[in-house]
């Protein structure tokens, strides 16, 4: 993560913690030295339930690979990194809104320092209370988030389309939070402070799983018009559909080629202009590494229809020409670097260094032919000849002169070009796709 991307996410951390704390605050009558045990519990409750709403808000919002949280993150990587790091907050906030207040209530009555709060039976209704049980009695919610989040995090043996359709159930779970929350404010509390900030991150809330929902619909049908093994275990698909926008060099789109598998992501190698009637050409290169992949690869795909969502991503977008630029791929991670070259989008000077097994592939040719075009100066180290990206190629021979550094590829290799730029003051912009 940047160092300015990570200044604005502290930025926004604490601004929304002070800002919790007003309507907590105000729950207590601006006067919390004067509050009861019971008025604090309640205060207490309620301000746990701001923080773990906001965070469920952050959560939702996070997955929905929009420009502006991409940029606000610094990268698609780090959009989903934090993602990751708001499914732990969340976990660790429920737990704090569920036992904690009760804890510390308990915890200062057995220290003597308060009375036990005497409690108050609920007035019985007539028929089924849906408000008070909305308000009180959804253990079963607080149980369903625990597991969810427990499957997102570690629940990479679960096929992914499995834990696609699972991981969407946060969806309507944060939506029961956010009504969970405005029916659980006490009747002494309503239109108070607090009360308009839970209605407010609940209102946000329905938007951004609206939005979400909104977004998923708009998946396009395409078709494969050729296909071509590239490698070994790389085959380059040529697609034609009429996306919402224009796909462009450096982006991705999500395709399935069945309407029971979620749609996988691949970065674009090329992009042609859009037809008059919106109809666009672009290729994909699709490695066999999990089940899905490797049947695409192996079986025969040309003429089939194709379901696209997208494209996303900002990788590449914004360069900066003042800078020489490097950019590092490993393996399947030069798709986006090709797209640029073949789009005529090099910056003068540019170098990429590519890191792959086997350079006399059609991949190698591709990646060649489209460097000569574009005047990229061109280094590949093959592994399969036992050469070695930081041992017998080291980035420092590279990235002289303040370089802006690009790079893509396998996390692994992402992460040691990033730990050796790093050693040399550098700072990549990195793209890879670590979903799960």
């Amino acid at each position: 993560m940047t160092p300015a991307a990570k200044k604005r996410i502290t930025r926004a951390l604490i601004l929304f913690f002070v800002l919790s704390l007003i309507p907590l605050v105000s729950w207590l009558g601006w006067n919390p030295a004067a509050a009861t045990i019971s008025e604090w519990k309640k205060a207490l409750d309620l301000w746990s339930g701001i923080l773990l709403g906001g965070a469920m808000l952050a959560l939702v919002a996070s997955a929905l690979r929009l420009p502006a949280v991409e940029k606000f993150m610094g990268g698609m990587p780090e959009s989903y990194r934090f993602h990751r790091f708001l499914g732990i907050a969340t976990a660790g906030l429920l737990a704090f809104h569920w036992w904690m207040p009760r804890k510390i209530v308990e915890t200062v009555v057995a220290l003597g320092f308060a009375e036990a709060p005497v409690r108050k039976a609920r007035e019985a209704a007539e028929g089924f209370d849906f408000i008070g049980w909305l308000g009180h009695d959804v253990a079963w919610l607080g149980w369903l988030m625990f597991a969810l989040i427990a499957v997102a995090l570690f629940g990479k043996f679960i096929r992914q389309t499995r834990w696609v359709q699972i991981h969407r159930l946060f969806a309507p779970v944060a939506l029961i939070g956010a009504a969970h929350g405005i029916a659980g404010v006490p009747d002494g509390f309503l239109m108070g402070l607090g009360w308009w900030a839970t209605v407010a991150i609940a209102l946000l809330t329905v938007a951004v799983v609206v939005l979400e929902f909104r977004m998923t619909n708009l998946r396009v049908s395409g078709k494969v018009l050729a296909e071509e093994m590239v490698t070994d275990a790389d085959k380059s698909l040529t697609l034609s559909a009429a996306l919402h926008r224009p796909v462009e060099p450096g982006e991705f789109v999500c395709l399935s080629l069945d309407k029971s598998e979620h749609p996988h992501p691949f970065t674009v190698a090329s992009v042609d202009a859009p037809a008059a009637d919106g109809t666009q050409t672009f290729t994909v290169i699709v490695r066999a590494l999990g089940e899905y992949s490797t049947k695409i690869v192996r079986e025969p795909v040309a003429g089939r229809t194709v379901v696209l969502e997208g494209p996303y991503g900002e990788f590449l977008r914004n360069p900066d020409a003042t800078k020489p630029q490097v950019w590092v791929a490993g393996g399947i991670g030069v798709t986006p670097f090709l797209a640029m070259m073949k789009a005529a989008k090099a910056l003068p000077g540019t170098r990429l260094v590519w890191s792959t097994r086997g350079s006399e592939t059609k991949l190698a040719e591709m990646v060649r032919r489209a460097a000569l075009e574009s005047d990229v100066e061109l280094t590949i180290i093959d592994s399969a000849k036992g050469q070695r990206l930081g041992k017998t190629h080291h980035l420092a021979q590279y990235t002289a002169g303040g370089a802006e550094v690009h790079c893509c590829g396998p996390e692994g290799l992402v992460k040691a070009a990033a730990e050796g730029l790093g050693k040399l003051g550098i700072r990549p912009l990195v793209e890879h796709f670590a979903w799960r």
